[in-house]
């Protein structure tokens, strides 16, 4: 690291240890579901009513996140960010999203402001990443039927999986129209008061391509310019090329006419081809490689970042997925792969992996390393992603729980998991051996 960079995460420190500018500057809403938490990272938590119906900012600033940053502020870890306190807690050679997200362009000069307030003040946030609903044409394996309406229907359809795998333990939900939804009520009540200070404003999911409250939020951005702003949009790309690209358009045109100062897009695939579409059901990689040309061709410029949420079923191709990413970036100069551990459901954690994969993850290390148009940033996620899987043992429970939730996940979408990764065939039996073994 540059001085620079080791005297701002010296500033940050001196504060408390655990302190963490996210828990203040940044904010991700469920207004389906009427959650917030603060970075994607801890668990989401409901927003009371009864604190909303008084301060629409408390979409942000709930009394539950106001007691996580007293903690912050005090020296203690809220358990609640322990995916950071995992990679801290490797050594110090492994810089968590805390430091991360801390020294971004959004977050980092409002230090002292944030330091010197009251611990329980209303605070807004520069980064701002809103969820309208669920509506999404993805199931990802991962995911849940809070954000994904086709998880919910398969719910609908098959019950919830065995109480052995909680995560996609839950029940069918039954939503309101959008029309009665006290939280998104809230949300555009509250914009006005905020748009001027955000830095980052990103429309997350489902998938936002579908929702109608996207082209509502492009439309105000249009009537309400912000030169200062950053707008982005999560998308899986899975989409037909022509909706993509009167998107694009869209996109182009607020560009054009300087009503935003830049657009990011970020886009979800964990691996290479038929394993990534086995991992989130649903997805085309014909069509997610076709709408990364539309984005070359429409939007040169802008920042693509691809986000891999790493998991134990991305392991056996993710060479052929670095090869991908190195020709996109020949292409489009400012992508980024952003790779970030799976970390619940603990089952599907790529920590869960036998030892014999070590080496295979070991070398991707070494290639985005040696691969031309890697940054130090991802160079740097990928060494540390192969340091937490090397940090766990006895995962004998989890490995018992992922053959019975694969099993069943076959079932319900007509797959055979040997046949898609026969490279993991043997542990796959393993753990079969261990669930029949193991029963609790």
């Amino acid at each position: 690291m540059d001085n620079e960079r080791l005297q701002k995460i010296k500033r940050v420190n001196e504060v408390s240890s655990c302190f963490c500018l996210a828990k203040w500057l940044q904010v991700t809403i469920d207004l389906q579901n009427g959650q917030t938490h603060s970075c994607h990272h801890p668990g989401r938590h409901t927003i009371p009513l009864a604190e909303l119906e008084t301060n629409p900012s408390a979409l942000h600033n709930t009394n539950f996140k106001k007691e996580q940053r007293k903690k912050m502020l005090e020296g203690t870890r809220p358990e609640e960010c322990d995916y950071c306190w995992n990679i801290e807690d490797l050594g110090e050679n492994d810089v968590s999203d805390r430091m991360i997200k801390s020294l971004d362009y959004w977050a980092f000069d409002k230090l002292e402001k944030v330091k010197d307030a009251p611990w329980d003040e209303n605070i807004v946030p520069t980064y701002l990443e809103v969820m309208f609903e669920n509506t999404c044409n993805l199931g990802c394996m991962y995911c849940s039927a809070q954000v994904s309406s086709k998880l919910n229907n398969e719910l609908k359809q098959f019950g919830s999986y065995s109480w052995e795998v909680p995560h996609h333990g839950m029940e069918y939900i039954e939503y309101p129209a959008q029309e009665d939804n006290p939280y998104i009520k809230a949300f555009w009540k509250w914009l006005p008061d905020i748009i001027d200070e955000l830095k980052v404003l990103r429309v997350t999911g489902g998938e936002p391509l579908l929702s109608k409250n996207l082209y509502l939020l492009l439309d105000y951005l249009d009537a309400n310019p912000n030169k200062k702003l950053r707008f982005a949009v999560n998308s899986n790309l899975s989409l037909p090329s022509e909706r993509f690209k009167k998107f694009a358009l869209k996109i182009r045109q607020l560009l054009d006419q300087e009503k935003i100062e830049a657009f990011e897009l970020y886009v979800s695939i964990d691996t290479f081809e038929e394993q990534a579409e086995y991992i989130r059901s649903g997805l085309s990689f014909e069509k997610f490689s076709k709408n990364m040309k539309i984005v070359h061709d429409i939007l040169p410029e802008v920042h693509i970042t691809i986000m891999c949420t790493f998991n134990v079923l991305s392991i056996p191709k993710f060479g052929e997925f670095i090869d991908l990413v190195a020709e996109w970036k020949r292409v489009h100069k400012s992508l980024m792969l952003d790779i970030s551990y799976l970390n619940h459901p603990r089952y599907l954690s790529p920590n869960i992996i036998t030892e014999d994969f070590h080496n295979l993850v070991r070398s991707y290390v070494e290639k985005i390393g040696t691969t031309p148009g890697f940054f130090d940033y991802e160079v740097d996620k990928m060494r540390r992603l192969y340091h937490y899987i090397l940090s766990k043992d006895n995962e004998i429970d989890e490995r018992r729980k992922f053959a019975i939730f694969i099993e069943e996940y076959d079932r319900r979408h007509g797959r055979n998991f040997s046949e898609i990764f026969p490279t993991m065939d043997r542990f796959y039996k393993e753990c079969k051996l261990i669930a029949v073994r193991h029963k609790p």
